[in-house]
């Protein structure tokens, strides 16, 4: 396992194995939290929501890389110059949502005004 942090995680997903899980305690807020990056073969038969060495650090829950991957290419097919701070709260609203954020139009200086959801079905 890999100590990082969401920022790192965003910065890096290309060079990220695609067996990569993100394992995390909660959503990322400043980017700086930390995040540990785990591989399948980091789990044992008898782990559930994230591998055993994670959840000794106090990880509560993971993320595939290609999860991580389809939220920042939503992301950057709506706006390729989408700041970090946009691709953290995109991260966060998919991990409470179980949906992908869509920018809206007008252009406010307010990150949260950007966000509403989209229907995946």
């Amino acid at each position: 396992m890999i100590a990082s942090t969401w920022r790192d995680v965003i910065a890096r997903i290309d060079d990220l194995s695609i067996d990569a899980y993100s394992c995390f305690s909660g959503l990322p807020v400043s980017g700086l939290e930390r995040v540990l990056i785990a591989h399948e073969d980091d789990w044992r038969d008898d782990d559930d929501r994230v591998p055993a060495p994670a959840a000794d650090l106090g990880m509560t829950d993971c993320i595939t890389k290609g999860d991580l991957a389809q939220i920042l290419a939503s992301l950057s097919q709506q706006d390729p110059n989408a700041p970090s701070d946009v691709a953290l709260r995109a991260i966060a609203y998919y991990l409470e949502n179980d949906a992908f954020v869509t920018l809206s139009a007008d252009e406010s200086p307010d990150v949260s005004d950007h966000l509403s959801s989209r229907s995946d079905d």
